[in-house]
């Protein structure tokens, strides 16, 4: 066949298929005053195939007056209202039960999407060569309603020490798959590949990310996860990455709102300086990953059955074991690692480092 001849535009997927429906959950406790312009950004998408799903976790502020104009107004977006406050993983799952997109955004009500947030997400999905379980983009920084910076540290710490996991494109992408409007046309050349293997939190934060729905099912029936209050970020992240691999893109497509209420940020970051306090709520992550090494364990048969090997397995475990050993040390809440567990966090990264040396010179 002579491929000069053939025409790839027949196969263009705007013409032959349908575009993924994408859910975006929004998640509200106490932020009336941000409720609005969160929903804003959502119903500004470049993106069509959006539907819209605000929990409110039992809110004691003027969330219910908010919540009563934003159905007054948009007939099409789905309001739960929850009976008792059960934190942020309740909140994801009453909103994941009503999803039925093929795509999962968790929005957090103090934050907000940039316009072509969706489209870059959607596209970054269907292009890649490697299909991960989510994509986390970078984020604006803003303290309170003031813009304070336009990157996140482990996101960025990640880009710029593994330049060789960039993305490789095929240049026939965009005549099977054309680029949105919307989307900038450098996207592709800002993507970067997180392996399954690799430990320690990489990303920005939930509002950022973009995770496929089939991917949440392999941990989101994990028992006492709907306990989980706070870090379903951590949870889902660690969990879904372990497993299937995540992609960064390398812009911001989101905005990060500190105020003082935050879950997780104590403070707007800056280089060196902890964002969070020691013991506070951010640190919930150890329990995600305590509860996934659990769920991991107790259901082998299960987790076993998603991979080609039992080496896969081991893997997953590892990375899940080496990981919260990693945190439990930052964070300086539990006793110092033993001895092997130093030895295998030490070894893994000089397995890194030699691959990096290998890529570069042979």
């Amino acid at each position: 066949m002579d491929l000069k001849k053939f025409n790839l535009s027949f196969y263009k997927v705007t013409d032959q298929f349908d575009q993924p429906l994408v859910s975006i959950i929004i998640s509200n406790y106490n932020y009336a005053s941000y409720l609005e312009r969160c929903v804003d950004s959502v119903l500004s998408q470049t993106y069509d195939l959006i539907e819209c799903i605000i929990v409110d976790d039992k809110s004691t502020d003027d969330s219910a007056n908010t919540l009563n104009r934003i159905q007054a107004a948009h007939k099409n977006i789905t309001i739960i209202r929850r009976a008792e406050n059960g934190g942020q993983s309740a909140a994801a799952l009453d909103g994941l039960k009503q999803a039925s997109g093929s795509y999962v955004i968790f929005l957090d009500a103090d934050d907000v999407l940039l316009p072509h947030a969706v489209a870059c997400h959607v596209y970054a999905h269907v292009s890649m060569r490697i299909p991960v379980g989510f994509t986390c983009a970078d984020m604006l920084q803003v303290g309170g309603n003031i813009l304070m910076g336009t990157s996140s540290l482990p996101l960025t710490n990640f880009i710029t020490t593994h330049a060789d996991r960039k993305f490789q494109q095929r240049s026939a992408t965009s005549e099977i798959i054309p680029l949105p409007p919307a989307v900038p046309s450098e996207l592709l050349d800002r993507i970067y590949l997180v392996e399954p293997w690799d430990t320690g939190w990489v990303w920005s934060a939930t509002s950022a990310m973009m995770f496929r729905r089939d991917a949440l099912r392999f941990w989101e029936n994990t028992p006492d996860f709907v306990h989980l209050r706070y870090s379903i970020d951590a949870f889902f992240c660690y969990g879904i990455n372990a497993i299937c691999g995540s992609a960064i893109i390398d812009m911001p497509l989101a905005a990060y709102r500190i105020h003082g209420h935050n879950g997780f940020a104590a403070r707007i970051p800056l280089n060196h300086v902890r964002s969070y306090e020691l013991n506070s709520q951010g640190e919930r992550s150890i329990d995600a990953l305590k509860l996934l090494l659990k769920q991991a364990q107790e259901q082998k048969s299960y987790y076993r059955g998603l991979f080609w090997s039992e080496k896969q397995y081991h893997s997953l475990l590892k990375t899940l074991k080496t990981t919260l050993t990693i945190i439990q040390e930052a964070n300086e809440t539990e006793p110092p690692q033993s001895l092997s567990t130093s030895w295998i966090i030490f070894t893994q990264k000089l397995y890194q480092d030699f691959r990096k040396w290998w890529q570069r010179f042979c």
